[in-house]
């Protein structure tokens, strides 16, 4: 019957003595502490002295057999407890009993989720209070506890969507309604689980699953969110505009007929902006990116195509740079606006000679239904360095655009050459293209040409 030290020790089917009844065992709570000078065992002596003494010559008792299945019983309680899992919660009963908890001491939280360890000796705090002193978070869940203002935002894990860092979202029409949302499953996220009401959360990977959304009214505003309720992910429509700010609690109202148009917080997301049109019409969804705040992206693009430029709602402006270094020697190299719904541009062009302004600017009076320029070049060999601000207003759906343009002729030493700066000025209407698949910057036979774009809320 030799047993290894690394052997699994037997498991107790039950604490010993858990069936006995009242007649055969001594409630243990109510087996004293100190002696009580009688022939019954308490905590302190164990059995007494009366029960080692003869019963016939020494007036001796024998010791009862209740005590012993009431000892057993607690001995074998607590084994049973330990091989189930468990660790102790904090009691402060026993704390005051032995002067506090010793340093290194383990206990976990009411809730079973964190596990804490005592800093100090003799310590008496109880770790699950609202100032938890001398005790640290050992394990659990808690070791991710963060404050809400450190969690960051959420980020959804889709950088090649269209959007990028969007979920899918599908919008369907409803007789008599302004329709349906539906999200597809299988997009992880992340986004903080409150702990502390309006203090901490902790960060969870969340998975999306398929969710219908209510039926929708018409022509209404809608901003499709998610927020765990205790610990159950929950997706939910909230009416709103883009106007409003974001609550105190940081949260979202489930089903609320207004207050939904903010951008996501570390414990709430949002998703998309949904609008409603007539009565049986399919709604139209501007998807939210949910990427790192100035999230960034880079193309090094070559011969003729386009790249798209994602916003979403929530996105105030934009950066654009684009670097023509070595322009192609062979066809004109441009890159331009595809996108439509542009009400013009106008701008200026000075030019530079032998170091000298050689004009004090050919300006380029208004011309309408044309995309802002970006390059202009005018002649094959132009390199050229762009520099474009974009700003939008999702409330009423325009945006406008200011480019700072620099060229030179590679090549070209002769002062009799011209350099150019321009600056232009364009606008133009939003429309669902933008937002499904982003501004269209088509390019031209480009050669290596880097296209720098970032955004930011």
């Amino acid at each position: 019957m030799a047993r290894s030290i690394t052997d699994t020790p037997i498991l107790l089917p039950s604490p010993i003595a858990d069936g006995a009844t009242s007649s055969f065992i001594t409630t243990p709570t109510a087996i004293p502490i100190n002696s009580t000078g009688t022939g019954w065992a308490s905590y302190f002596d164990g059995f007494p002295p009366k029960n080692m003494l003869d019963p016939i010559t020494g007036g001796g008792e024998p010791n009862h057999g209740q005590d012993m299945n009431a000892f057993l019983y607690v001995l074998s309680q607590a084994l049973f407890h330990q091989q189930g899992g468990f660790r102790y919660q904090y009691n402060a009963d026993f704390s005051a009993r032995v002067g506090g908890y010793p340093q290194g001491a383990i206990l976990r939280s009411s809730d079973g989720r964190t596990e804490y360890r005592s800093l100090v000796n003799n310590n008496t705090t109880d770790p699950d209070g609202g100032a938890a002193a001398n005790w640290e978070v050992f394990g659990g869940i808690g070791m991710a506890e963060q404050t809400l203002n450190n969690l960051g935002l959420p980020i959804v894990q889709a950088p090649t969507s269209s959007p990028p860092f969007c979920v899918g979202i599908t919008p369907s029409a409803v007789s008599g309604t302004g329709g349906t949302v539906t999200i597809g499953a299988g997009t992880k996220f992340t986004l903080g689980q409150e702990v502390t009401t309006g203090l901490t959360a902790i960060p969870r990977v969340c998975t999306t699953t398929s969710f219908v959304s209510p039926n929708l009214a018409a022509n209404s505003t809608y901003f499709l969110r998610a927020q765990f309720v205790g610990s159950t992910l929950t997706f939910y429509t909230q009416g709103g505009a883009l106007t409003d700010t974001v609550p105190a609690s940081q949260k979202g109202t489930i089903n609320g007929a207004t207050g939904g148009g903010f951008y996501s917080t570390p414990i709430d997301i949002c998703l998309a902006l949904i609008q409603t049109g007539t009565a049986g019409s399919t709604p139209e969804v501007r998807k939210v990116m949910n990427a790192p705040e100035y999230w960034s992206f880079s193309r090094v693009v070559s011969g003729t195509s386009h790249v798209n430029m994602p916003i979403d709602p929530f996105v105030k402006k934009s950066e654009l740079e684009i670097g023509i270094i070595a322009p192609n020697g062979a066809a004109l190299c441009n890159v331009t606006h595809g996108s439509t719904g542009w009400d013009g541009y106008s701008g200026i062009t000075r030019q530079f000679n032998a170091g000298a302004i050689t004009s004090d600017g050919t300006s380029v009076s208004w011309v309408s239904a044309a995309p802002a320029l970006l390059t202009t070049a005018a002649d094959i060999g132009d390199a050229e360095i762009v520099r474009a601000s974009l700003i939008f207003d999702h409330v009423n759906l325009a945006m406008g655009q200011i480019s700072d343009q620099r060229e030179h002729n590679v090549g070209d030493s002769s002062a009799a050459f011209f350099d150019e700066q321009s600056f232009f000025f364009g606008s133009k209407s939003l429309n669902s293209t933008d937002y499904t698949t982003g501004l269209r910057i088509n390019y031209s036979n480009c050669l290596s040409v880097p296209i720098y774009y970032k955004i930011f809320r």
